[in-house]
């Protein structure tokens, strides 16, 4: 009984229908999970801001920010800016261009370099640790040029929480706050 000749895949997407199926897959959890990375990135700047010697840093905090790192609060507080909680959105374009980025680059440089090294043969497959190298490569690639939406998800999120005469007060359109990133150095 020879395993190998009786290998069969049953399907096996194409490069266009596995691309579609992570950036939707990509979009969803994002979309699901996003609150969650709001309330870490304004904790972390509360901790920050904290721990900070640098007075400016400090007394941008509002009040209500000043009470610790509950979550609850955090909540409460973005309810209470008259937003609602679509105030936990913010910034949420620019993190969703930046992870859709990052899945379509990583897919597309694994896909290129996974076509370019696997062997002839249909049974026979490259070895995890090739593959894990490979997508190595490919996350890094897809990290380096999904940053700058990061940067701006971020610098969007930490405006609400900072006095308005220290606000950068990015656009909401991704590209021209990209444009206003690339322009402040």
């Amino acid at each position: 009984n020879n395993h190998a000749l009786s290998y069969k895949r049953y399907w096996e997407p194409s490069y266009l229908q596995a691309t579609t199926i992570s950036l939707v897959a990509g979009a969803v959890s994002s979309f699901v999970t996003y609150p969650l990375e709001f309330l870490k990135t304004v904790i972390q700047f509360q901790g920050t801001a904290a721990d900070s010697e640098d007075v400016k840093v400090t007394i941008c905090l509002n009040p209500v920010q000043q009470q610790g790192y509950n979550p609850f609060k955090i909540l409460k507080q973005v309810h209470e800016t008259g937003v609602g909680l679509s105030g936990l959105y913010q910034g949420f374009d620019a993190h969703l261009y930046g992870r859709l980025t990052y899945l379509f680059v990583r897919n597309t440089v694994y896909t290129v370099i996974y076509n370019q090294l696997k062997p002839v043969k249909p049974y026979n497959d490259l070895s995890y640790r090739e593959k894990a190298l490979i997508g190595g490569v490919a996350g890094v690639a897809g990290a380096i040029v999904s940053h700058p939406f990061t940067v701006v998800s971020i610098r969007q999120i930490l405006d609400g929480q900072i006095r308005p005469d220290w606000r950068r007060n990015y656009s909401e359109n991704v590209f021209a706050a990209i444009n206003e990133l690339k322009a402040s150095g």
